[in-house]
């Protein structure tokens, strides 16, 4: 009973500040704090009536949060495995070596330098690391690694 109204209270809230409808996004850490401001801002100069809710979740967790109802929509960066929610590709980044910032005129660093002198940092996210390590190992076999979750 004291769930209800306090659910009511929210939503008269809502109603106060002119919203009439609400939208629950649960969203990885890394987009939170990357792409999403710039798509957030677009959508709520778009849509001034619906009320936006920001869920800061775990990749993996994200899946879950849509399949049980508490999220209307997820961005993350792992397909989740619920066979019965939909998913699309809506922006794709490169992945970018980066390394220390010498001196040039001291130092020249190529990636064969890099990738011999210092350890690559792997597996943030899985999904997509192995084939990448495989292409990476190709072109430069003696690359060591450090796995980071």
């Amino acid at each position: 009973m004291i769930a209800k109204y306090e659910q009511g209270l929210d939503g008269f809230e809502s109603w106060k500040q002119g919203y009439v409808r609400k939208l629950t996004i649960a969203v990885a850490p890394q987009i939170a704090s990357s792409v999403l401001p710039l798509i957030l801002r677009s959508f709520m100069n778009e849509n001034l009536k619906i009320e936006i809710i920001i869920n800061v979740l775990k990749s993996y967790e994200i899946g879950e949060e849509i399949n049980v109802g508490r999220a209307d929509l997820g961005l993350t960066r792992i397909k989740p495995i619920h066979s019965n929610i939909n998913c699309h590709v809506i922006h794709e980044e490169p992945v970018i070596l980066v390394g220390p910032n010498v001196d040039k005129k001291e130092y020249e660093y190529d990636e064969k330098m890099l990738l011999q002198k210092y350890r690559l940092i792997t597996h943030n996210h899985p999904t997509y690391w192995d084939n990448l390590l495989n292409d990476i190992k190709r072109y430069y076999p003696t690359v060591r690694t450090m796995k980071v979750n």
